[in-house]
């Protein structure tokens, strides 16, 4: 006889393993199935590894930049194998914390392939058989896959994805990147950091292409300083394999011209992970390229719900974490709901980009008169005496009433100083508060005041 479960979750990703703790903590019983690792791509291919990459990529950089502080260190050298090991031993600490609490929770964890059958039934393909489970609601977060453009050749064998790439075994000496977003512009920061010579090519006309273009700039900049090309406007027609090595056929501004690597990194973005998953063929409706749901996390089969990327909206890991917990409080008779305007969107490059908000030209278009203030590093104290002085905070404001619109800035650290201005968005925070609040000096958070004084 199948067991039953007030929430039977199928992915282990930041939507999953937040929903069945969530669950639990209200005193449900609730059942994790997962392919793989519980963490899903953020913990074990994405977010995680990631980071302690460019731990390792900003430390050389800081380390080459010494002697302007008056420290000889002499020249910083990456060993590879050994930054792979950080990154390897960070994700099985993570791992293992998050396995341990999802045990102590009493959460019921099943490796396997989930699907959605008639009714309140999922089936589960295990190593075992196939595992029918009882859900009284059922949340479906199976995440995403990784989007291959129609390109020929885009299926080669050097032709690798971002979870590939987490897994090399060497260094490539020249790596090729498609894809100027989030993840490209990470993998390009890491590489370069540890040694390669690294190409970005990016279809639209900046880096970073959905925030603001001077916070797109001022990142380019920053690489073509550090020898990384950025082809903008790129458009490539062909990849092929010659003499182990990967050549790729560009044009750009008119010119064409073949580049050649080691390998090709595909980072141009990830699609909902629908396959297999029964929701379609049971009726259940898409919105886009994902799995339609409204602010309370419900799709329209009645007791299933839905969070994280498989939405094919905000695929951020913090967001996932705010949707599985609305979906678990929902699924056990709560009424919460999910509110996206105001999530944060972080790039963890040196140095880094953040985001909250609309952008200026977003406001203007929806035709509102807005005041814009901007606060330089370059003039900010604690930036100089660290002698980390790129980028600026920008503040786009509502001119009729003050309300903050949105906050953007490329610096160091901009990933931490972005959660005050998330904080004062959400409380409805205007021009006026921020230009009255007193923050530490110094301190690079007083970018946020500075900008809302100047605001024009």
């Amino acid at each position: 006889m199948a067991e039953t479960y007030d929430l039977v979750i199928l992915g282990g990703g930041p939507a999953g393993y937040t929903a069945a703790l969530r669950a639990a903590e209200l005193g449900g019983r609730a059942a994790l199935v997962e392919r793989e690792h519980v963490g899903g791509l953020c913990l074990n291919h994405g977010c995680i590894p990631t980071k302690a990459l460019l731990a390792s990529a900003h430390l050389v950089r800081r380390l080459d930049h010494a002697e302007h502080l008056g420290v000889a260190v002499g020249e910083a050298l990456a060993d590879f194998a050994q930054v792979r090991a950080h990154q390897d031993q960070a994700v099985a600490q993570l791992r293992q914390g998050l396995q341990g609490l999802l045990e102590a929770r009493k959460v019921t964890i099943l490796h396997g392939e989930g699907r959605l059958a008639a009714g309140d039934a999922v089936h589960v393909q295990t190593a075992d058989g196939v595992e029918e489970l009882r859900g009284r609601s059922v949340l479906l977060c199976p995440g995403s896959a990784v989007s291959r453009p129609p390109i020929p050749g885009a299926e080669g064998e050097l032709v690798i994805t971002t979870e590939q790439a987490l897994a090399l075994p060497r260094r490539p000496e020249r790596l090729l990147i498609l894809g100027g977003g989030a993840s490209g512009v990470e993998f390009a920061d890491i590489f370069a950091a540890l040694g390669s010579e690294v190409v970005v090519m990016e279809l639209l006309p900046e880096i970073l292409p959905s925030e603001e273009p001077e916070l797109g700039r001022t990142l380019r900049r920053s690489f073509e300083e550090r020898g990384v090309r950025v082809i903008t406007g790129a458009r490539v027609q062909g990849i092929e394999s010659v003499d182990g090595h990967v050549e790729v056929d560009v044009s750009a501004k008119d010119q064409e011209e073949r580049l050649r690597g080691d390998a090709l990194l595909l980072a141009a973005g990830r699609v909902p992970a629908l396959s297999g998953l029964g929701f379609q063929e049971l009726g259940g409706r898409l919105e886009g390229r994902g799995v339609a749901v409204d602010d309370h996390q419900r799709t329209n089969l009645p007791g299933v719900f839905a969070a994280g990327d498989v939405l094919g909206k905000l695929m951020l890991a913090h967001a996932a974490f705010a949707q599985g917990t609305v979906a678990a409080e929902n699924a056990l008779g709560g009424n919460s709901v999910f509110d996206g305007r105001l999530v944060a969107r972080c790039v963890y490059t040196s140095p880094e980009v953040a985001a909250v908000g609309i952008t200026e030209a977003e406001a203007r278009a929806d035709g509102r008169s807005v005041l814009v203030g901007r606060a330089f590093f370059r003039a900010n104290g604690r930036a100089v005496t660290s002698d980390e002085v790129e980028g600026l905070l920008k503040v786009v404001a509502d001119a009729r009433y003050g309300e903050v619109l949105g906050v953007h800035i490329v610096g160091q650290q901009a990933s931490e100083i972005i959660g005050a201005a998330v904080l004062a968005m959400q409380l409805e925070a205007t021009l006026e508060d921020l230009q009255r609040a007193i923050l530490p000096h110094p301190t690079l958070s007083e970018a946020l005041i500075e900008a809302a004084q100047r605001a024009r």
